[in-house]
């Protein structure tokens, strides 16, 4: 076969179809002296159009020695004397992933100044970035010397401007090995706002955004931190996402803890919060290192905090995460995410604290759900963040958060929202909490919660709430408000027996203060509901409640009763009318006249 009809076969082939192009390819390489007469051809263009379709093959897993024996150092002497700068290019590119040995031969008969510097005047970006990031897989002065013929001013110019993401990519990797103050002026002149927006904007290859984010740290300050800002923009980072491997994920949360910014910290800490767990530990690993937890605690905006807090609890071990969590919480950094105003960043920021242990997560969300950020959740809470804030409210062991929480969620106006809420924080455990609290204020809270709850939940938490010992509590902290609250959270919603065990224990509170409270409970409803129940026994001592009231309040309150009382049963809890008649007959100040209240002697 003459090298012309070689030639023809390997340009028909590289225009096939994949499975075509390896059969064909295969068959070519396979046949007797065809990979020999190709290397000891003396032709750079073969060479370089055969190390294409090599490299295919190897890539395949078939004819795995194709490759050298087709790289001869008469192959590479032939296009490192007489190859253009892409043809040079390709038969680098080709070479790598051979052995350590290969590649040694290849960078000494390749690699030579005058091949080297061939491709720097071509004015070629591609063949320029492809060479020398070839050269960096070698050691020595080789490196050095080829990357400062390579990466000149110029040319690293060019390919700013004109170069592809992969071109971009390449050099930045490359101009690191340049020494210390060569590399950074090399980056600085490729990485321009324009070239970082290229490579952000449209290389949909994870690995190259990887490679300018790990170069940029590389930048002074300030560019530095812009061309990371410009690799978090959406579209990188939704490559990253869906394409981006460990490693490159890795070289960017890298270079985004390096940058000592909270908002880049906390936009790349939102998004490795949705990636898979192999992905994600290596993002977090990177990301939330000590310092750049200590930078977003110290100026990170609530929002930012709540999106690294939301990463930190999902660090892969929990001792780790309570590590970052308590670097992170402090009382400032809550009273950030509180002040917010954001229901999402008092969300993540919640379920975040649930991870510290048990002093720390109570501190913390006593401070972070205050009455002012759970009326942010109240009104412009969604369905996920008001479950996040229930579920750590509930976890908190803190009596203020627990009542708290219920009362404002007691408010919500989506019913099912609300039966969740109360359910979830007004559990069994945390109703004995609050019986036993020793804090009035906490258990008028929760009463008012327990009020809105559903008909078949309420009598049960009503009465896990009101122990004698809650009452107790209420009665000896002598605080009316607190008192005011169970009184009408029970008038109104209580059941008969409820009723009358609460107007019976404050029916035994100071005059003043009995007076202010007692009529809460013997509500209109409660009076309706007690009359209903049918129960001598509840329909007395509600009476014997009203009487301990003044006679002015009386009128009103025993004619909600009656209402509800037969005519016939009414004699039971009423004067009988001579008895009346003969009480007003005695008394001077009715004139002989008939008092109109019943059961008011």
């Amino acid at each position: 076969m003459t090298l012309e009809e070689i030639r023809h076969q390997l340009e028909e082939a590289s225009a096939l179809g994949e499975r075509e192009r390896t059969h064909v390819t295969s068959t070519l390489f396979s046949a007797d002296g065809v990979t020999q007469q190709v290397a000891d051809s003396a032709d750079a263009s073969l060479i370089a159009l055969a190390a294409d379709e090599a490299v295919q093959l190897v890539l395949k897993g078939q004819s795995p020695d194709v490759r050298e024996r087709l790289l001869s150092i008469d192959a590479l002497q032939t296009v490192a004397r007489d190859g253009t700068a892409s043809q040079i290019q390709r038969v680098a590119a080709a070479s790598q992933g051979s052995s350590s040995d290969h590649l040694q031969q290849v960078a000494a008969h390749l690699y030579t100044p005058q091949a080297l510097a061939r491709v720097a005047a071509s004015h070629d970006g591609q063949a320029v970035a492809t060479v020398a990031i070839c050269l960096t897989y070698n050691e020595g002065p080789l490196v050095a010397g080829g990357l400062q013929t390579l990466l000149t001013a110029e040319n690293l110019q060019r390919i700013s401007r004109l170069g592809s993401a992969a071109d971009i990519g390449l050099a930045a990797s490359a101009c690191q090995r340049l020494p210390p103050a060569e590399a950074t002026s090399a980056l600085e002149a490729l990485l321009t706002p324009e070239a970082l927006k290229h490579v952000a904007a449209g290389s949909g290859r994870a690995e190259f955004i990887g490679w300018v984010a790990d170069a940029s740290r590389s930048l002074p300050e300030g560019r530095k931190v812009e061309a990371i800002a410009t690799l978090l923009h959406r579209t990188p980072l939704d490559t990253l996402r869906n394409k981006g491997s460990e490693g490159d994920i890795a070289l960017v949360a890298i270079a985004v803890a390096d940058s000592g910014h909270a908002s880049l910290i906390a936009r790349a800490a939102e998004v490795a919060s949705l990636l898979d767990v192999d992905r994600r530990n290596v993002a977090m690993e990177y990301l939330l290192t000590d310092d750049a937890i200590d930078v977003v605690e110290r100026s990170g905006t609530g929002l930012e905090v709540g999106a690294v807090a939301r990463a930190a609890s999902l660090l892969p071990e929990a001792p780790q995460a309570t590590e970052a969590l308590g670097r992170l919480l402090t009382p400032d950094a809550l009273g950030r995410v509180a002040d917010s105003r954001d229901q999402a960043a008092i969300a993540r920021t919640a379920e975040a604290a649930g991870h510290l242990d048990g002093a720390a997560r109570a501190a913390a969300l006593e401070q972070l759900l205050s009455h002012a950020a759970l009326t942010i959740m109240l009104a412009k809470g969604t369905p996920a963040s008001i479950s996040r804030v229930v579920r750590a409210a509930a976890d908190s062991g803190h009596v203020q958060v627990l009542a708290r929480t219920a009362l404002l969620m007691a408010y919500l106006h989506h019913a099912g929202m609300r039966d969740f809420a109360l359910r979830t924080v007004l559990t069994e455990p945390n109703l004995a909490r609050l019986a036993t609290s020793n804090d009035a204020s906490a258990i008028g809270w929760a009463a008012t919660a327990v009020g809105h709850m559903k008909d078949d939940e309420r009598p049960g938490a009503f009465d896990r709430l009101l122990t004698p010992e809650a009452l107790n509590t209420l009665q000896t902290q002598g605080e009316e408000l607190s008192m005011s609250r169970v009184a009408m959270a029970v008038g109104e919603r209580g059941g008969a027996g409820l009723v009358v065990r609460i107007a019976q224990a404050f029916g035994r509170l100071p005059d003043g203060l009995r007076a202010q409270v007692l009529p809460h409970v013997l509500s209109e409803t409660a009076m309706k509901t007690v009359a209903a129940s049918r129960s001598d026994k509840a329909i007395h001592a509600v009476v014997a409640a009203v009487r301990t009231l003044p006679l002015e309040q009386r009128h009103a309150l025993m004619g909600a009763l009656l209402k509800g009382v037969p005519p016939w049963q009414q004699s039971l809890y009423n004067p009988s009318p001579a008895r009346s008649a003969s009480a007003a007959a005695a008394s001077p100040s009715t004139g002989g006249r008939k008092t109109g209240g019943p059961g008011l002697g």
